[in-house]
């Protein structure tokens, strides 16, 4: 199917220069708002949110027990591995939580404020662009002679991907928890299914691409999630994991300031080296991991001389007054959202 290849630096022209204004089209500054509101809605415990509804846990990309605290988040503990150095919440909301009353009416507010964010059309517009660009880059990997059929997308959310995947002529599935996100995605025509993944009753060795797109953040055993992905491929089938970029350039700059450190919703801080480590634990194959969304204006807005000191000890040879490039910034790794491509090997 002949479409329009979409280049990167579209993506960074559809945020436009000016971040400030970005966030107040998305209405992500009025959602940071809201993650401050919500935190002190959390039970608490002299001050602190109350330990029964918090569950401990390891460290999801090597299992170590050790680890140590290195920032707080919306009254959450961010805190590195003492072996492999991967970032995480610990401990993190447990389960048991969110079937509690207090649980359920917390999530619900939660989900509200998030679908007025992702539901404004200059955000849906971005993301459908950001989605065709990925799918793009998927299909790029797909052996001509296996023309891919079955899609999946695990947080399919209000049913952006799954209309541009069948735009490319796939027959998608998609699964989404939010009722309300649910209800929009329904309206799509797609076969939707409101579920948590893994769910039961999905074919499985059926799906030829599978993608989850700003999922595995949020997600408390990763591993155990692409171990399920991999079940519902076909052998040699492709799956696209977006995260969050904790090496991004952006991210270095603002430190644990940025929002990708929300310790409400995000659990996990992945770079490209971290998501392609989880990938092979889970039993994929990398087939191609890059980062898109340079953010370059706001790194704009910062003092060079502060940029190059950050960037001093993985490019030392890095002129502190080279004039900032998207291109630059992506290339080497730096761009605000990584996009890792694995494959289910040909022998499981």
């Amino acid at each position: 199917m002949d479409k329009k290849p979409i280049h990167r630096d579209e993506l960074d022209q559809s945020l436009g220069a000016d971040p400030q204004a970005y966030a107040r089209r998305t209405g992500r500054d009025e959602l940071e708002k809201r993650f401050s509101e919500a935190s002190k809605r959390l039970p608490r415990d002299g001050g602190a949110i109350d330990p029964t509804i918090l569950e401990d846990r390891n460290c999801p990309l090597c299992g170590e027990i050790e680890s140590h605290h290195r920032h707080g988040s919306y009254g959450f503990s961010i805190q590195a591995c003492g072996i492999c150095g991967f970032e995480f919440i610990r401990p993190i909301l447990s389960p048991a939580f969110a079937h509690t009353e207090a649980g359920k009416a917390w999530h619900a507010a939660l989900s509200v404020d998030h679908l007025a964010f992702i539901t404004r059309e200059f955000y849906r517009r971005c993301a459908a662009l950001r989605f065709e660009f990925e799918l793009q880059h998927l299909l790029r990997h797909v052996p001509d002679a296996a023309p891919p059929e079955h899609f999946i997308e695990i947080g399919a959310s209000v049913g952006i991907g799954l209309t541009v995947a069948r735009d490319y002529g796939l027959t998608p599935v998609g699964i989404e928890p939010d009722a309300e996100a649910f209800a929009l995605a329904k309206q799509t025509g797609a076969e939707v299914h409101h579920a948590f993944f893994p769910m039961p009753g999905l074919q499985q060795d059926h799906f030829d691409i599978a993608m989850s797109l700003d999922v595995l953040e949020h997600i408390a055993e990763p591993v155990e999630f692409l171990l399920e992905i991999r079940k519902l491929l076909k052998p040699g089938g492709l799956v696209g994991i977006q995260v969050p970029n904790a090496a991004a350039l952006i991210t270095r700059i603002e430190g644990y300031t940025n929002q990708i450190y929300n310790g409400l919703i995000h659990v996990n801080y992945f770079d490209p080296k971290s998501l392609d480590q989880m990938a092979e634990v889970a039993g994929l194959e990398k087939v191609h991991t890059f980062t898109f969304l340079s953010e370059l204006g706001k790194c704009r807005s910062y003092d060079p001389n502060l940029i190059a000191s950050l960037l001093k000890a993985s490019h030392p040879h890095l002129d502190p007054f080279q004039a900032l490039h998207q291109d630059w910034i992506n290339d080497e790794g730096l761009g605000y959202k990584v996009f890792g491509i694995y494959r289910r090997p040909q022998t499981q």
